[in-house]
C-alpha cells in the first residue's frame, strides 16, 4: 500500500519501485540457413530463358488435373482436351524425335550426294560480279553463328560444373538447417526457462515485497505525516532544532558570564545583578524538553498506531495472497511445461551427429556418381567445341587466304583449307548433332517438367503441390504431430509465427481454458485484499486525534520559554552596565543570545498554528484518503498478477518458438538446394546444347555454301576458259570430284 501511494499521490515519490520489468525472452537467433541465398553464377539469364521456354511450352500446375487423378485414379479430361494443355511439350518432344530421326538421313543423302558431284560436290565454281560480297555476306552469316554456338557452348561447361557445386551446396545446406534446428530447440528451452522461472520469480518477489507489512506501515505514516499534514512535521522539526540551538546558545552564554563574574572581586555591598539570573535560570526545564522532544513523540506515537493497524491486518493476507499466486503461478508452469516438454521431445528425437554422418556418407557417394556424369557432360560440350573449332578456323583460314582478283583454280592453301575445314564442321554436325538433340530431348522431358510442376509448384507462396500431395498421401498420424496441414504449418513459418499458432498447439492444450483457471485464481486474490484492506480502512479511521497530540506536545516548550523570564535577562544586562566592576564583561554573546531567544519565543505562535492545523488536517484527510488508497494497492497488486499472465499468454502465442527454422529448411533444401542450385543447372545445360543445336542448322547451310568460295576448284579441259574464268563468266561442264 505504501508504495501504491507514493506513486499515485506524491509526484516526488520513486515510481519505479512499482514497476514489475519482466525478463523479455530472446527471440532472435542467428540461423545459418537463413542466411542461404541463391548465387547464378552470372547464369541467371540463361536459366530465366530456359523458364520461359519452359513456361511456353507447359502449362500451369494442373492442380485439378492431379487432384482428379490421384483421387480416382483416371483422366478427369478427355485425351482431346489433355492433348491441347501438354501441346507445346508434345510438340517440342516431336521436333526432337523428327531432328534425331531425319538429321541422320539427310546427312547420308549429303554425304552421296557430294560423292556423286551433286549438292555443291562438284570442284567448278562460276565467276560472277558479286561473287565477292556474296562471299563475305556468306561469312558474316556464318561467323555470327558460330558466335551464337560458342556462346551455347560456354553455357553448357558452366552448368556442367554447376551441377557438381550443387552436391557441395546441398551438403552444406542440410548440416546448416539440422544446426539450425539445434539452435532453434535449444532458444525455445532458454524460452521456457525465463517466462516459467525468471520471470515467474520476479511477479513473485514483487508480490511479497508489495504486500509487505513492515514498509508499508511506514511508508503510510510518512505519507500521512509529510503529505496530508502538508509538512508540518518535518517543518516543526527544523523549528525545534532551532529552538534548542537558541536554548544551547542561552546556556552556554550563561555559563561563559558565571566564569567571568566569579574572577571578579566584587565590593563588599555591591549587588550583582547576574546572582537571581543564576539561581533561577530553568536549565533543567530545558534540558527536559531537549530530552523528550514531544514533537518528535508525536511522530513516533502516529507510526505506532499506523503500524499496529496495517500489521495485525495485512500478515496473514500477505500470506494467502502470495499463496494463491503461487498456485497461479504453478498453473502457469504447467502450462508451459507442456510446450517445454514437446520442444524436448522433439530436440531428443532429433539425432544431429547421425544425420550429419549419414548426409556426409550420402553426398560423398553422390560426388562418386557425379564424377562420370560430370565427364560426359564435358564429352557433349567438347563436341559442341569440336565444331565450333572448325568452323571458326574455317572462316578465319578462307578470308585470310582469298585474294580478291585470284580465280577459283588459283586459291591457295590456306584458303582452300578453310574450306576444308568448314566441310569437316558440316560434317560433325551431321555426325553429332542427332546425338546431341536426343539427349537435349531426354532432359527436357525429365527437366521441364520438374521446373514447371515441381519447383514452381513447391516454390508458389500458395504451396499447390505440397496441398496436392498431403490430401493424399498424408497420413492423419502425421498431421497430428505437425498439428494439422503442412501447408498452414510452413505458410506459418514462414510469416515467421510462433510454434503454439503454427503448429496449432492449441489442440494439444486450449490456453482458454488455463486462462479461466488463472481468473479464479486472480478473484481469490482480489477477495482476500477486498477484505484485508476494508479492514485497515476501517482502522485506519479511528486515527483522528493527532491536533490533540499535537496541542499536549508545546506544554513543555512553553514551560520552558516562560521559565527562562527574557525580561529580567534585559534587566540584569542593563543594571551589570550600570556598575564599573562589571565593566571589563563582554556582554555581547550574552545579549545576542538573550535577543535571538527572544525572536524564537516570538515564532513559537505561529509555528505552533501551523504545526496543530497541519496535523489537524492529517486527521480529517486519512479517512476520506484511505479508501482511495487501498483502491490504489488493489489495483496495482492485480496489475502484478495480470502483467505476468498477459505477458505470458501474449508471448506463448506469438513470441515462444518462432518456427523460421522449419520454413528454411524447406526452403532452402527444396527451393534453393534442389531447385535453383540443381534443376537449374542441369536444364541450362540441356538448353544450352538446344541453344547450339538451334544454331547448328544455319551455320550447316551457309558453311556448305562458303566452303565453295574458299576450297580451289578444279580447272576446266578448256585453256581459254580457265585463263578467263576468273575475269568473266564462264559457263563449265566439270567433271565430278570424287575427293570430297
Amino acid at each position: 500500500m505504501s508504495l501504491i501511494m507514493l506513486a499515485f499521490l506524491t509526484p516526488t515519490s520513486k515510481q519505479d519501485s512499482l514497476d514489475v520489468q519482466l525478463k523479455p525472452i530472446p527471440t532472435d537467433a542467428t540461423y545459418k540457413a537463413g542466411e542461404t541465398e541463391y548465387d547464378d553464377g552470372g547464369m541467371g539469364p540463361l536459366n530465366n530463358f530456359a523458364r520461359s521456354f519452359i513456361n511456353t511450352s507447359l502449362p500451369e500446375f494442373p492442380t485439378n488435373f492431379i487432384q482428379d487423378l490421384v483421387d480416382n485414379f483416371s483422366f478427369p479430361d478427355s485425351l482431346l482436351a489433355i492433348l491441347k494443355k501438354f501441346a507445346g511439350f508434345i510438340a517440342a518432344i516431336v521436333v526432337g524425335f523428327l531432328f534425331v530421326l531425319i538429321v541422320p538421313i539427310v546427312g547420308c543423302c549429303f554425304c552421296c550426294c557430294r560423292l556423286c558431284g551433286n549438292c555443291g560436290g562438284k570442284r567448278q565454281q562460276e565467276v560472277t560480279d558479286g561473287m565477292h560480297c556474296t562471299r563475305r555476306i556468306f561469312s558474316a552469316v556464318l561467323f555470327g553463328c558460330t558466335v551464337f554456338i560458342l556462346v551455347g557452348n560456354i553455357c553448357t561447361y558452366v552448368s556442367n560444373d554447376r551441377m557438381t557445386t550443387a552436391l557441395d551446396k546441398i551438403n552444406d545446406i542440410v548440416v546448416n538447417n539440422l544446426d539450425d534446428m539445434n539452435t532453434f530447440v535449444d532458444l525455445v528451452v532458454k524460452q521456457m526457462e525465463i517466462i516459467g522461472e525468471e520471470n515467474m520469480n520476479i511477479t513473485r518477489d514483487a508480490i511479497v515485497e508489495i504486500m509487505d507489512a513492515a514498509k508499508m506501515a511506514d511508508q503510510m505514516s510518512k505519507f500521512v505525516l509529510n503529505e496530508l499534514s502538508g509538512g508540518a512535521i518535518d517543518d516543526m522539526s527544523a523549528h525545534t532544532k532551532e529552538i534548542i540551538a537558541a536554548f544551547d546558545k542561552l546556556i552556554n552564554e550563561t555559563e561563559q558570564l558565571d566564569k567571568a563574574v566569579s574572577s571578579l572581586s566584587i565590593p563588599p555591598g555591591t549587588t550583582n545583578p547576574f546572582t537571581a539570573i543564576k539561581q533561577n535560570f530553568p536549565k533543567s526545564k530545558i534540558d527536559n524538553f531537549k530530552k523528550n522532544d514531544t514533537i518528535s513523540q508525536v511522530k513516533g506515537n502516529l507510526v505506532d498506531k499506523i503500524n499496529g493497524t496495517i500489521f495485525n491486518a495485512m500478515a496473514s493476507a500477505r500470506l494467502n495472497t502470495v499463496e494463491a499466486f503461487k498456485q497461479m503461478g504453478n498453473q502457469t508452469a504447467t502450462m508451459l511445461s507442456k510446450i517445454k516438454d514437446f520442444q524436448s521431445n522433439t530436440k531428443g528425437s532429433l539425432n544431429i551427429a547421425s544425420i550429419k554422418a549419414d548426409v556426409n556418407t550420402y553426398a560423398d557417394t553422390a560426388k562418386t556418381y557425379d564424377a562420370y556424369r560430370q565427364k560426359g557432360g564435358l564429352a557433349l560440350s567438347a563436341m559442341t567445341t569440336l565444331i565450333v573449332v572448325f568452323l571458326v578456323l574455317g572462316v578465319v583460314f578462307g578470308t585470310v587466304g582469298q585474294g580478291l582478283r585470284t580465280p577459283p583454280t588459283d586459291r591457295g592453301c590456306v584458303s582452300n583449307s578453310g574450306g576444308n575445314l568448314l566441310m569437316a564442321g558440316v560434317a560433325f554436325i551431321f555426325i553429332f548433332s542427332w546425338l546431341l538433340m536426343l539427349l537435349t530431348m531426354l532432359c527436357y522431358i525429365l527437366g521441364g517438367p520438374m521446373e514447371r510442376f515441381f519447383c514452381q509448384s513447391l516454390a508458389d507462396p500458395e504451396l499447390k503441390l505440397v496441398k496436392v500431395m498431403e490430401k493424399k498421401w498424408l497420413s492423419e498420424d502425421v498431421k497430428t504431430a505437425v498439428g494439422g496441414s503442412v501447408t498452414d504449418v510452413l505458410q506459418g513459418c514462414r510469416d515467421g509465427k510462433s510454434a503454439y499458432l503454427a503448429f496449432n498447439l492449441k489442440t494439444r492444450f486450449n490456453i482458454s481454458e488455463i486462462d479461466e483457471q488463472l481468473k479464479a485464481q486472480k478473484k481469490n486474490i482480489d477477495d482476500q485484499l477486498n477484505k484485508t484492506l476494508a479492514n485497515v480502512a476501517n482502522a485506519t479511521g479511528g486515527m483522528n486525534d493527532f491536533d490533540k497530540t499535537a496541542n499536549a506536545s508545546f506544554t513543555d516548550l512553553k514551560t520552558a520559554f516562560a521559565a527562562v523570564q527574557a525580561d529580567e535577562l534585559d534587566k540584569a544586562i542593563a543594571a551589570a552596565q550600570q556598575i564599573p566592576i562589571f565593566g571589563g564583561i563582554d556582554l555581547s554573546g550574552f545579549k545576542d543570545a538573550t535577543q535571538n531567544l527572544k525572536r524564537v519565543n516570538a515564532s513559537l505562535q505561529e509555528w505552533e498554528t501551523k504545526f496543530v492545523d497541519g496535523m489537524k488536517t492529517a486527521s480529517s484527510q486519512i479517512q476520506a484518503k484511505m479508501p482511495e488508497l487501498v483502491k490504489d494497492f488493489q489495483t496495482k497488486v492485480m496489475n502484478i498478477a495480470d502483467n505476468y499472465v498477459n505477458s505470458t499468454k501474449d508471448k506463448v502465442i506469438n513470441d515462444v518458438g518462432k518456427c523460421t527454422p522449419v520454413w528454411n529448411l524447406y526452403h532452402s533444401i527444396v527451393v534453393v538446394a534442389l531447385c535453383q542450385y540443381t534443376i537449374d543447372s542441369f536444364n541450362g545445360f540441356w538448353f544450352s546444347i538446344g541453344w547450339c543445336l538451334f544454331f547448328f542448322m544455319p551455320s550447316l547451310v551457309f558453311g556448305v555454301k562458303l566452303a565453295k568460295h574458299f576450297r580451289r576448284m578444279n580447272p576446266d579441259d578448256d585453256e581459254e576458259g580457265l585463263h578467263m574464268g576468273s575475269l568473266v563468266p564462264n559457263k563449265v561442264a566439270p567433271a565430278p570430284d570424287h575427293h570430297n
